[in-house]
Parts: structure tokens; sequence; C-alpha cells
């Protein structure tokens, strides 16, 4: 039989697994030829590719099957990991049979199997008490077979949490379910999930910076000569992005150089490379990615590949995926806080918070929307109780973010508190799951609730058009050399384009050039609209004119708005100088059946901000969405009023958003911390540091003038 070994198993598995088939009569071939795919997650490089007659299992299926001399069925070691009950043969000592045979196609419908009898193939027996035969009977089996004897109740609780829960507090013959303390302390979290594994991906996620200063082992060559391209995207800096590079070197990888300013010279690089590291899943170069079956993961997944050995799938974990650049709908007015989690994994269900555009406050008050628990007891959740405020347990986050929008917290599972299990030990297992570009393209159209298809349409046009662009100039498919410096030919310069000296640009310009002579303009204009609604026939109507609603600032042309304002779109849209209209301009351009031009006239709004929109957008259009280039902006837990607008607004005149305070290591003279009177107690901590309200930057992108950075300040730096 031939035999495919998922490179995301680490070397120790795939080198134990190659020795078993090559022992026992196997062959180890390439995964198109494989008739059994051996794998611990459904995601594996190439999974898209796979026929549906390919029979995928778990490392477990080889061993068991060797164990018991037979071949087990291929259905019980599903790596799904909807099949909860993977790898599970179960059986009963002593269950009513109205119990019994929930449990039985429950277990069957999540991945596992059934024996009435006490088989040597049986890994899991459930009882109630220790006095019967068929108990009996497990324990004398159970130093033979290593089978576990536990109580039902771990059914029940991996049946509600959709998760997979330690049998250890539920086994025989003295289970500590109903004597457990719930909730451990840090050190004790901590030390559990090195042995888990989990610690890695804790200590990478949350700590990223002193992952890249530890060393790796670099005789694990884990990314076997695959091209690495860092998305621009990610903000690297000189020196992380030196640090992140020499890691990937280190770890047997080759990484992209190529010089990006537009979508197409990134699409060139999506092209060229084996694993695409972005930061978001949108924009065509991820588009194109993602339909060509690239790798695609965040850096946090790049630290988790290096220090863990192994080539892991990005889709396997929430935060190893890129996400959505749009705040989660329905969240930012969520105000949650976190008990009985405690540690690097309360750091990452904060994490999760932020990024769904939520607010984390460390402290519970009436304010708070949800209290997220890993107990049902402590203070937190009985003073919730009191206050008519929700308690939830992680999945409800984790499902939140699997969904990008906020899920109603009622369901069982989410309220679920098993009495006893320690919840933090199975935070961080979520997974995106299969994700194509039927996904994306539906995600796409999710991003406005005005616009059911302007987004989507744009990307699949504009990646239509660019690889259009790219077969024209004949792009290499050969992988590049170990780096690519400026100066050196790269997957971007001419000669990649058939030994000319026509470059994607060029390409792209001479497939366009006979659409623009023909349609003139109109197909470069782009518009969004802030404090100003607009029908579905409005936007019908400019659609046919050729102007494309976008949700993408750097794409927009003309702004339609009533006034001056700092909304996120205003203030995003400003650093790409486009025309701003007010609604007038949609009116008479119907009327018209031609783009009609109306500037927006606000001197009150001019006189309010003490600036002239004019020279805004004339020292815009010498930005080019780049007047906070280099700044990072520590955001305390009020320090904005909405961390997703700030986020976003930051980004899109270059720069970046953190939360908290700056380190030492990290802080540098374009840090900014930004905070708001509430959160004084804590500048305590950090008398060095100058501390300014949101304000300093609303200000300085509204005028599109450099930071004043005397002006809007809480506190001045001492010492």
């Amino acid at each position: 039989m031939t035999f495919h070994i998922s490179p995301t198993l680490n070397t120790e598995d795939r080198c134990n697994l190659v020795s078993l088939l090559f022992a026992n009569g196997g062959r180890q071939v390439l995964l198109g030829a494989a008739k059994v795919i051996i794998t611990d997650t459904n995601t594996f490089p190439g999974w898209e590719t796979v026929k549906p007659d390919v029979i995928v299992v778990t490392p477990e299926w080889l061993n068991r099957s060797l164990k018991l001399n037979s071949i087990q069925p291929p259905s019980g070691f599903s790596p799904d990991p909807r099949m909860i009950f993977s790898g599970v043969v179960a059986s009963s000592a002593d269950l009513p049979q109205g119990d019994k045979e929930i449990m039985r196609q429950t277990i069957v419908a999540f991945g596992g199997q059934w024996r009435e009898a006490l088989t040597k193939d049986v890994t899991h027996v459930f009882a109630l008490a220790t006095k019967s035969e068929r108990y009996e009977k497990a324990m004398a089996l159970r130093a033979q077979t290593g089978m576990t004897i536990l109580l039902p109740h771990w059914f029940d609780d991996m049946y509600n949490a959709r998760r997979s829960i330690p049998t250890k507090v539920y086994e025989f013959p003295n289970p500590d379910l109903f004597s457990s303390k719930v909730g451990i302390s840090s050190l004790a979290l901590e030390a559990r999930l090195r042995e888990t594994g989990n610690g890695t991906f804790f200590r990478t996620l949350v700590a990223s910076d002193k992952a890249l200063d530890d060393p790796i082992d670099a005789s694990v060559d884990v990314w076997d000569n695959k091209v690495v391209y860092l998305s621009k995207s990610l903000e690297l800096h000189d020196g992380r992005r030196a640090a992140v590079e020499s890691l990937l070197r280190t770890g047997g990888a080759k990484v992209l150089q190529i010089s990006v300013s537009q979508d197409s010279d990134e699409m060139a690089a999506a092209r060229s490379c084996d694993v695409f590291v972005t930061r978001y899943r949108d924009g065509p170069a991820f588009g194109y990615a993602l339909k060509k079956g690239k790798i695609i993961g965040t850096l946090a997944w790049v630290l988790y590949v290096a220090h863990g050995g192994k080539l892991s799938s990005p889709l396997d974990r929430l935060l190893h995926f890129p996400i959505p650049p749009w705040p989660a709908p329905g969240f930012s007015e969520e105000r949650l806080t976190i008990t009985n989690y405690s540690g690097s994994v309360r750091d990452y269900l904060r994490k999760l918070i932020e990024l769904l555009g939520g607010h984390y406050t460390p402290t519970m008050s009436a304010q708070n929307t949800q209290v997220v628990a890993a107990s049902a007891d402590g203070k937190k959740s009985d003073k919730a109780r009191q206050w008519g405020i929700g308690v939830v347990n992680h999945t409800w986050l984790e499902d939140c973010f699997l969904q990008w929008k906020k899920v109603s917290p009622g369901a069982s599972k989410y309220t679920h508190q098993a009495h006893g299990v320690d919840w933090s030990m199975n935070v961080g297992e979520c997974g995106i799951g299969p994700y194509r570009f039927k996904s994306w393209e539906e995600e796409q159209t999710k991003r406005t609730p005005y616009d059911h298809q302007t987004a989507a349409t744009t990307w699949a046009e504009t990646i239509q058009t660019i690889e259009a662009a790219l077969a024209l100039g004949d792009v290499q498919s050969t992988p590049p050399a170990d780096s690519y410096h400026p100066g050196q030919q790269s997957p971007g310069d001419s000669e990649r384009f058939g030994g000319t000296n026509t470059s994607v640009r060029d390409a792209m310009e001479a497939i366009t050039k006979p659409k623009r002579e023909t349609a003139s303009r109109r197909t470069n204009v782009f518009y969004m609209a802030t404090l100003v609604t607009l029908t579905k026939e409005q936007t019908s109507a400019l659609l046919m004119l050729g102007a494309k609603l976008t949700t993408r600032p750097e794409l927009v042309t003309h702004l339609v708005t009533s006034r001056i304002s700092k909304t996120l779109k205003f203030l995003a849209c400003i650093n790409f100088s486009p025309c701003i209209v007010t609604d007038e301009w949609v009116k008479a351009s119907i009327e018209e059946k031609q783009l009609a031009p109306y500037l927006l006239k606000d001197p009150n709004g001019e006189q309010q901000f003490n600036m002239t929109l004019e020279g805004a957008l004339r020292r815009s259009k010498q930005h080019k969405g780049t007047l906070l280039k280099g700044y990072t902006f520590f955001v305390t837990p009020n320090g904005a009023t909405d961390l997703g607008l700030t986020r976003d607004v930051v980004r899109a005149a270059g720069g970046e958003v953190k939360d908290g305070f700056p380190t030492a290591r990290s802080k540098t003279s374009k840090t900014i911390v930004l905070s708001q009177e509430s959160d004084k107690e804590s500048w305590k901590k950090y008398p060095g540091l100058k501390i300014y309200s949101g304000e300093l930057i609303y200000q300085a992108l509204l005028c599109q003038k450099k930071l004043d950075e005397d002006a809007h300040v809480l506190r001045e730096a001492s010492g």
C-alpha cells in the first residue's frame, strides 16, 4: 500500500512512521500517488487536491492497526478536529440502556467507535460505580491494553464543549472530578502547557519579541528549502525584519526579497513563493496565494514553526492564519473581563478580544457585557450573576473569532461549566479549518451591510487582471536564491518577464490601456461614503457610470460625506488625497448620466478643526499614506474610545498600534503612548514615558500634518 506522511508531523514522528511502514511492506510516496495519507491535521499541505477515495487518517490508525494485527476502520481515526471522539473505541460497564444508546450514537457520529463487548481494542470504558462484573474485568484488562475506565461525565463535557478534554479527573479507581479544586496557579499552568506542547504556542504568540531572540535548533530543516515571502502588511522595520529573516534561514528557508509598491508587485511575490506570510486575509495577493494553494500564515505561525520544529498547518490555530482587516460585526460594543484563566492563556484570550474589536477590562464593573470564566465559581462569576451579566467559557470567544462576528452567547456549549475540569488546558486548540478561495469571496461580501458584491467582484477582477499581466510577462516559476537584495535580480526584476525590459507594471499598462482608451475614466473611480447613507438604487446607478463602491481607503478616489469629521472612513481616506464630495455629487451624476464635480465646502468644519481641506489634501498627496510611517502607538485599556477604529486609521497612515505599554527594548523615538485620565494609576509604573491623548493622532491625520508632540499631553516624562 502507498502512503504519504504529512510534513506537519515532527521529524521524530515522521521517521518512526516511515520505519513502521517499511518494516510492514508499506511504501512512502508523494501526495498525488498516495492511497493513504497519515497526518495530524485535516489541512495538511495539498489538502485541497486530495481525491475523495483517498484514506486520510491520524498516526494512531497505523499504530493501532499494527498493535492489534488488524487494519482498523479509517473512519474511527479522522484528523478532522470536529470529530472529537476520533481514536476513541468506547464501551460501557454499568450504564442504563437508554444512556448507553445515546452515547453510542453520538460517539460514532463524532468520529469514534463503540463495542458492546470488552474487546482488546477498547480504549475507554464508562462506569458509574466500582461494583460490577464488567468494571472488574475492565480494571483487569487495563494493565494489558492501557484502556481508560472513567465517568460518563467526560462524554457529557466533551460533547457540550465540542473540544477535546483530558480524562485525568474522570478516571477510576478514584475520580477527582467532584473533589478537585477548580483552577491552578499560573506557574503550574505554564508547566503543564510546556508538557502538552502548547507552551510553545503561547510563548511565540504573546511574547513574540522574546521568541525572536531565543535560539532554535539549527539541525532541524523545518522549512525544507521553501521560499518564504514576508508581506508588506506585517510592517516589519529593519531590525525586526532582519531577526525574522535570520530565523527563517536558520530553519532552512529561502527569503524572497522583492520591492513592493503596488498590488501587482505583491502578486508577483505571491506567485514566486511557497509560503505567504501576512497579517490580513485581504487584497489580491492574498487571494492569489489562496487560489494557487500556497501555504499562508501569520508571523506568529512562523515563530511557532521555528521553535516547535515542525511545519504545522496555519489553519490549525486561530491566530496562525490571517484575520479580516475589519472588526468583527457586533463586537465593538462588547466590554469583557476574564476570570479563572491565568498566565499566557489569559493573555491569549485578551488578544482575541482586542483583535475582534472588543474592549478588555482587567476589573469588572456594571458596564461589562460578558465575563469569560473557566469556572462557574469565583467572585467575578458570582457578582456577574447578581448584576445580570452573562458568564461564558472561552469557547464562545473562540467561536466569535472563528465566525468573525458576535455569536449569541446563550448556547449551552458557551454557558456550560464543568465542575473540577481545568478548561485552561484546551484553550488555543481551536483552528480555522478548511478555508478555500470561495470562503474568502463570500467573506468579502460581508464587509459592509450595504454592499453585497462590490468588494468580492473588485478583488476577483483585480486578481484576474494582474494574473493576466503576470502571464503576459512570462514570470518564471523557478525558486529564487537564498535571499534577494536591492540591486540583485529578483522575481520582480525585468529579466523575470521574458528577458525584456517589461515589468509587471508595464504588462499591466499593456493590458489595461486599451480599456482606458474606450472606457475613459470609468474603471478608475472608487468611492466610499461616511455620514451619508446611499440607497441600493444609487449604488447600482453609480456602478453603471463606472464608479465602484470600495471598502479599501487606499483605492478611494471619491469620498462622499456631508462635512469634515473624525470618522474612521474620513480619517483613513484622507491619507490618500481623494476628491471629497457631497451627496449632491451622487444625485447630479445619476441625473446627468456622467460623473459630476460637487466638491465639499465646509467652512464651519475648517474653523472647528483649525485646518483647511484644500491644504490637508495637498499635504496628503505628498505623504501618500505614510504620514505615520515608523510610528508605533501603544494604547492603554481606556486609551481609545474604539481601539479597532484607532488601529485602522493608524494603519491607513502607515503606523502601527499595540496595546499596553512599551518595553525598554521596544521603545524608540517614534514610540507614542495614548491613554486617558481613567488609566492614570497604570502610568506610575512608567515614569519615563510621555503620555498623550488619542487626539494627538486624530488631529494630525485630519490636518495631514506631522504629530505635534507638544500638544494633547496628559503627562510629561520624568527622570
